[in-house]
């Protein structure tokens, strides 16, 4: 037996021996191995480089294939790694023009050398899309009209028209809301050559109606924009709804600085000719105020890292932001009783305001998304905003102005889920069906909270709903829940 096992023995170590010996022996000049295959793009694999000699765009037939390599950020004659391509690859998919884009590479002139091929599918130059979402208010709430209610729908619709100018520029047209909102805009790629993207925009609006008065019998019905703001700009968390003509220009610029790093501008003008503002929160008003020109700005600077592969349903990556804001807000208001005391004395002017407030300080935004499975991703994160408010006239329901200065701040953490239910890709067909879920906790405030009983404002937000992503546009379909309450 002893003689048996060690005959086994040497019997393996000259299998092993042989084995071995042709990696051991030193490769002759007669006898170079070929090229290899160029491998497909991926991370999975080891991390390796490749030299790009060209970079080649196919099945760009509605656009310039100029913006999607500006929007890559690769050169030419460059070596990258299997994650940078795969960032570029995500960041061609988060323009507006492009579903998906997928990286091939094949031999170059030369050894070690590449062309790098990229596959995008379109999206359509005519698009449409819904945003329908009915949410449910824990308290009855006015939002819309001077009536209260506990359901609220936010729904919206749009049809839009993109067309190619020059070789980097776009221009587009949206028609959007009940309201009638025509939005024209331009949006230039690869700004100063270093893949920077600007757009500007013009929005206009016309509501259908002059400022209605208390005699009005359709008061109720008024109002086909509506927006709650910061509570640093009213800290008496009321609803502003226009019903006269509206214009808004926007500004944004996107500078690139390494990688998934860049620089954001973004600036907002707005007007509103006329409307009205009610407090949410006041089950049986006897005042709202009429409101004429309307009038706001945002403007905000932030360092942006992006590194999600898709930006309507991403499955893996990160968001950060980290910048500086500042928010204005002015309106004439004039008082209207609904159901005043006692008479006024002839020739006694209305409660009326000139109102202004900014807020200005510092947001931080981090949001991240693992892949689960191959249909389920799940995320996580949260939005902390710290700054300063300055208040001048604002009044409330009761007849006080407000007046001061105060600290003002807006935290919240968010987590979500995606389901996806289909997917299928064809050649000019592009379906994506998901169900997507959102919790919410924040809190918001100021302080002092000049002795409103909304300020602080603490609750939490749950949403679930359908959204269908085709190469028509987005189509959303969600319920949600809200649950606000202040001190």
């Amino acid at each position: 037996m002893a003689n048996e096992r060690r005959s086994r023995q040497r019997g393996l170590l000259a299998a092993l021996t042989l084995c071995w010996l042709p990696l051991a022996a030193p490769a002759t000049a007669s006898t170079d191995p070929p090229d290899p295959p160029p491998p497909p793009v991926g991370v999975g694999a080891l991390e390796r480089h490749f030299l790009l000699e060209r970079v080649l765009v196919e099945n760009a037939s509605q656009f310039s294939p100029e913006i999607i390599i500006a929007a890559s950020l690769l050169e030419e004659g460059r070596s990258y790694s299997e994650r940078e391509l795969a960032d570029a690859a995500s960041r061609i998919v988060r323009l507006p023009l492009v579903l998906d884009a997928e990286f091939s590479l094949r031999k170059g002139s030369d050894r070690d050398r590449f062309e790098l091929v990229i596959r995008i599918e379109e999206a359509r130059r005519w698009f449409f899309g819904v945003d329908s979402e009915i949410t449910r208010w824990a308290t009855e709430v006015s939002v819309s009209s001077l009536s209260t209610t506990d359901w609220v729908d936010g729904g919206s619709a749009l049809l839009g028209r993109r067309f190619s100018i020059g070789r980097q520029g776009v221009l587009f047209l949206v028609l959007s809301g009940e309201d009638g909102l025509l939005t024209v805009g331009h949006s230039q790629h690869d700004l100063f050559g270093r893949g920077g993207l600007l757009t500007v925009s013009l929005s206009l609006s016309d509501c259908g109606g002059a400022r209605r008065r208390a005699d009005d019998e359709s008061l109720g019905d008024e109002g086909c924009q509506t927006e709650l703001f910061d509570l640093g700009l009213d800290p008496t968390f009321s609803a502003w709804s226009g019903t006269g003509a509206g214009a808004r220009a926007r500004f944004s610029l996107g500078l690139p600085i390494a990688g998934n790093h860049s620089l954001r501008v973004q600036a907002t003008a707005r007007s509103s000719e006329s409307g009205l503002r009610r407090q949410a929160y006041s089950p049986s008003p006897t005042r709202f105020f009429d409101f004429a020109e309307l009038r706001s700005q945002e403007l905000g600077l932030a360092w942006v890292y992006d590194s999600t592969d898709d930006p309507l349903f991403p499955t893996r990556g990160l968001n950060l932001e980290a910048g500086v804001e500042l928010f204005r807000l002015a309106a004439d208001l004039e008082a209207v009783d609904l159901a005043p005391d006692a008479p006024a004395e002839p020739g006694t002017p209305p409660l009326a305001a000139e109102m202004s407030s900014t807020v200005y300080g510092a947001t931080l935004l981090a949001r991240r998304h693992w892949p689960v499975t191959e249909r389920h991703t799940v995320s996580a994160g949260g939005r902390l905003f710290v700054g300063r408010s300055d208040i001048e006239e604002v009044p409330t329901e009761d007849g006080a102005l407000l007046s001061g200065a105060a600290d003002t701040w807006s935290a919240s953490a968010t987590a979500g889920h995606s389901m996806l239910l289909h997917l299928s890709r064809g050649e000019r067909s592009w379906r994506e069906l998901r169900w997507t879920s959102d919790a919410e906790l924040f809190h918001r405030g100021t302080s002092p909270g000049y002795g409103q009983s909304e300020n602080p404002l603490a609750g939490f937000r749950l949403s679930s709903g359908l959204v269908l992503r085709t190469t028509w546009g987005v189509f959303s379909f969600r319920l949600a829940y809200l649950d606000a309450e202040g001190r």
